[in-house]
């Protein structure tokens, strides 16, 4: 099968989403995401509905350097269908560093709070946090929500307690990034979807990219739930590779960019030799709490990461009280040996496979 388009995004992720509901205004765009459609889920509309959402959708990876877990989403609007929901802004000297337009990027991650970000709510729990946190000397930015180093550019080293914005607001359901396509804009009376000029091609995976003699990219391979095959962008058309902070390095090197020991490692023909591809990973470190209280507050069955604190080597947050459970069958239970886990938590674990027939150990 051969198709010609103007645009192929591989990754319908948080940035492969947002990339796909501009590049779609422009030309014909195809979005190829391997995983399926987020409103399978109820669990990834509700904000009780985390961290199930998680354990479902979520590939899970342990860094052999700090031995952190992480991830990999499979599910369209990536981490932003299954993640805490919270909107904050990447690290700014990432961008300075790859000499890009900091106004510019700004401007970009306003349109994209103003699109499908929205202001976190007050709680008991939350403002007991942050005066816990106050007490032990750390600085509140009240006009910061969902800035993160932006809020206070020209001191990176301090610690700051911030406000997030979120795609999950008590009173609406979740907006991934692929709302951005999905639904209809004020200005418009029907969706970018509707309008004709995106494909979205679901439980799709990227195999390959596909090079012409000049090495530049025209295509990808891709293994569907119709067969294998590739597609094609028109002549001047664009590859892009948005498939995560794992995966784009991997398609990278099976497509031929890398480093050249370790194409040939693998009998992988050298398209271009990179020493960098698969390098430079920004393991960022979070702690996230669910602690039992003495005495209901409000908000602490629905608090979701609203409030972090912040510093350059780790962010602490917490989570709503129902999170605990559904923790250990996500991640608690697989981060501890097996001979360390608790009655319950093997309990939950069976619960979880039994319901969901989630891949655990």
């Amino acid at each position: 099968m051969s198709v010609n388009f103007d645009y192929i995004i591989i990754g319908g992720g948080s940035s492969g989403a947002a990339l796909a509901s501009v590049l779609a205004t422009k030309g014909n765009t195809l979005l190829v995401e391997r995983g399926v459609n987020h409103t399978a889920y109820i669990q990834s509309r509700l904000r009780q509905g985390w961290p199930q959402i998680a354990a479902i959708t979520l590939d899970m990876l342990k860094n052999n350097g700090s031995g952190h877990m992480t991830g990999t989403a499979n599910i369209l609007g990536g981490g932003s269908s299954l993640n805490g929901a919270v909107c904050w802004r990447g690290e700014s000297r990432v961008f300075e560093s790859l000499g890009l337009d900091l106004k510019a990027v700004e401007k970009k991650f306003q349109s994209l709070e103003d699109g499908i970000c929205s202001t976190t709510t007050d709680t008991e729990v939350s403002q007991a946090f942050i005066d816990s946190w106050d007490e032990h000397g750390f600085q509140t930015i009240n006009n910061s929500s969902g800035y993160a180093s932006w809020a206070n550019p020209g001191n990176t080293n301090m610690t700051t307690i911030q406000r997030a914005r979120t795609l999950l607001p008590l009173s609406g359901q979740r907006r991934p990034a692929s709302d951005l396509f999905e639904s209809k804009s004020t200005d418009s009376e029907s969706s970018i979807l509707d309008q004709g000029n995106l494909t979205v091609f679901l439980l799709t995976q990227a195999k390959r990219v596909l090079f012409n003699d000049n090495k530049e990219a025209v295509g990808v391979d891709i293994i569907s739930p119709s067969g294998n095959f590739s597609v094609y962008v028109r002549k001047g058309g664009k590859v892009f590779l948005n498939a995560g902070t794992y995966e784009t390095p991997k398609l990278l090197m099976l497509s031929g960019v890398g480093p050249s020991d370790m194409l040939s490692r693998f009998n992988i023909p050298l398209v271009y030799d990179n020493e960098e591809v698969g390098k430079n990973l920004i393991d960022g470190k979070e702690f996230v709490a669910v602690l039992p209280l003495l005495k209901t507050l409000g908000g602490d069955d629905t608090v979701m990461l609203d409030i972090s604190l912040i510093s350059k080597e780790y962010w602490a947050s917490f989570v709503h009280k129902y999170s605990a459970e559904w923790g250990n069958v996500f991640q608690g239970c697989n981060t501890c040996a097996s001979e360390n886990r608790t009655f319950a938590c093997r309990n939950q674990m069976a619960a979880g496979l039994a319901f969901y027939g989630i891949n655990k150990d």
